[in-house]
């Protein structure tokens, strides 16, 4: 009898107390799933069945059957299936369990309330993108497992608790786009784990401290679009894993910290501010052995910096260094394919040449000028032949006269505002592939483009022996600057051009159907152009010589 006692007594017991824990557990979850109710953010489809809670949209349990996650919101959900509402009416005490709360962009509103703080679980508090007013409550910092706090574009106002430097275990912090003030709380400096900082685009004031930059861990500081003053610290040299540094549109002063250098940098964007001094000793040696070898990116443009330009800026795939005082001439052999924008000092383009003399050996070299502009191309078919015949006159005329240096407008990536990327161009054509060639004339062939925004343009690339020839440089260019303020309906429009040694190419509007030489000889195109259309592209054409021809001939010295 003792025996079996003893078999049976731990089996009774864990029955019994299964039992007695069975009605807690049961009241848990009804606590928690009328908290999810009073809140008013699910509408009745869900709410009718209080028992299912855990299967509401954007709700997680555990195997407990406790609350644990809140959002995201799945995007099966019905819009009318989720209310919002302000955040203050869910009773966050009856959710002790929660690990993530993620609304975001979820038509929430009102204060982040206080018992907030009390969610002792908590490691994602995501809430961005909603209409969330007031401060940022100081009980956050009471967090202590908190990995993320994402709180971005809201209209939070008032300082930044300097109760979030307790929170040990974070990785993430992002108060970008809100109304914060006052100056930024050398506590955060205590968060060893920070990987992301974003404070950009608020309304902070002060002085980057010493202690700010002394994080181990950060790759990602974000802080423009603010008042922040004073220098950059030259103790930003420890954050050895920095990988994003933004610091534009602030009012920064002194000098570039040479430090960077050394950091892994990718992107770099000091822009809008007042910096000052020269950019050799920070950038002069990027990309070799001890230096920065992985930065893309630098923008330095609307600053007061002078000096030289280095030569290893040229190497990145974006500079701007626009609107400095910046002077001096650029390096010849850089590689045809320049970065993907280009901007230098006050809004002008410099000429690629390894001298400002203007002799013929060195003229010959800067033959690398990527100019584009609002201007008109080739006159009709019919004009083209003639076009290039005065184009060869004028070559040879032109042979004993040095060229001399010369400006051309700013280029930027894509947006056919008059400004083009050389680079996207050689991508539209996967480098001038054959499949692209949709015309071959005497003097060079025509290639079919689509720019990266859709629209379609024709290339037109001349033979090696136009592009090769350096006599031709001054020409064409005369050529083109003639040619930009003309407009004509029977004008082709021209968009820009490419003079190189390697790469000498125009860029017209696309015309559909092809050229009058292959309407005429297709028997089809031919009937439906009859007389009356053929006269009509006579007269147009002839037109055209009439008005435009003072221009012409004020550039033919004969």
């Amino acid at each position: 009898m003792a025996s079996l006692f003893a078999v049976c007594f731990p089996i009774i017991s864990t029955a019994m107390l299964l039992l007695i824990l069975a009605p807690s557990q049961t009241t848990t979850a009804n606590t928690e799933a009328e908290a999810l109710i009073s809140s008013g953010w699910w509408s009745s489809h869900y709410t009718r069945n209080i028992s299912d809670h855990c299967k509401w949209a954007g709700v997680a349990c555990d195997d407990a059957g406790h609350v644990v996650e809140i959002g995201p919101m799945p995007t099966t959900v019905p819009i009318d299936a989720w209310l919002g509402g302000p955040l203050d009416k869910l009773n966050f005490l009856a959710l002790p369990h929660l690990v993530r709360i993620e609304l975001r962009g979820l038509k929430l509103y009102g204060t982040i309330p206080a018992q907030i703080g009390a969610l002792s679980n908590l490691r994602y508090l995501i809430l961005s993108s909603n209409n969330f007013t007031g401060g940022i409550p100081t009980q956050i910092g009471a967090l202590s497992k908190l990995i993320m706090l994402y709180l971005a574009y809201n209209n939070l106002t008032g300082a930044i608790p300097t109760q979030i430097g307790a929170l040990s275990n974070l990785k993430y912090l992002f108060l970008l786009a809100n109304n914060l003030t006052g100056t930024i709380p050398f506590q955060i400096s205590a968060l060893s784990q920070l990987i992301y900082l974003d404070f950009s685009r608020n309304n902070l004031t002060g002085e980057i401290s010493s202690e700010l930059v002394q994080m181990p861990r950060l790759r990602l500081l974000k802080l423009s679009s603010n008042q922040i003053s004073g220098q950059i610290p030259v103790d930003i040299g420890q954050l050895s894993q920095l990988r994003i540094l933004e610091l534009s549109s602030n009012n920064l002063s002194g000098f570039i910290p040479f430090q960077i250098a050394y950091l892994p940098l990718q992107k770099i964007d000091l822009s809008q501010n007042s910096i000052q001094g020269t950019i050799t000793s920070v950038f002069g040696s990027i990309g070799t052995s001890g230096y920065n070898e992985v930065l893309l990116q630098v923008n330095l443009s609307h600053n007061n910096l002078s000096g030289a330009i280095p030569r290893a800026l040229f190497e990145l795939d974006t500079v701007d260094l626009s609107y400095n005082a910046l002077e001096g001439p650029i390096p010849i052999d850089i590689r045809c394919e320049l970065p993907k924008c280009v901007l230098f000092p006050n809004g002008k383009l410099f000429n690629y040449s390894a001298s400002t003399t203007s002799s013929n050996k060195e003229a010959s070299n800067t033959n690398y000028t990527l100019i584009f502009l609002p201007v008109a191309v080739f006159f009709g078919l019919l004009f083209l032949g003639g076009g290039f015949f005065l184009f060869k006159i004028k070559a040879k005329k032109s042979n004993q006269e040095p060229l001399v240096t010369n400006e051309g407008d700013i280029f930027k990536i894509w947006n056919f505002n008059g400004k083009i990327a050389y680079e996207d161009i050689v991508k539209a054509t996967e480098d001038f592939e054959i499949s692209y060639c949709i015309g071959t004339g005497g003097y060079g062939s025509v290639y079919r483009a689509e720019l990266p925004n859709g629209r379609v343009v024709a290339l037109k690339k001349l033979h090696r022996m136009e592009g090769e020839n350096p006599t031709y440089d001054k020409c064409f260019r005369n050529e083109a600057e003639i040619l930009q303020g003309i407009r004509h309906q029977n004008i082709v429009r021209l968009f820009g051009y490419c003079l190189h040694k390697r790469c000498m190419f125009l860029i017209y509007e696309y015309v559909e159907r092809g050229s009058l030489f292959c309407i005429l000889r297709d028997e089809n195109e031919a009937v439906e152009l009859d007389w009356v259309k053929r006269v009509n592209v006579v007269k147009g054409v002839a037109h055209a010589f009439v008005v435009h021809a003072p221009r012409l001939q004020s550039t033919n010295p004969a």
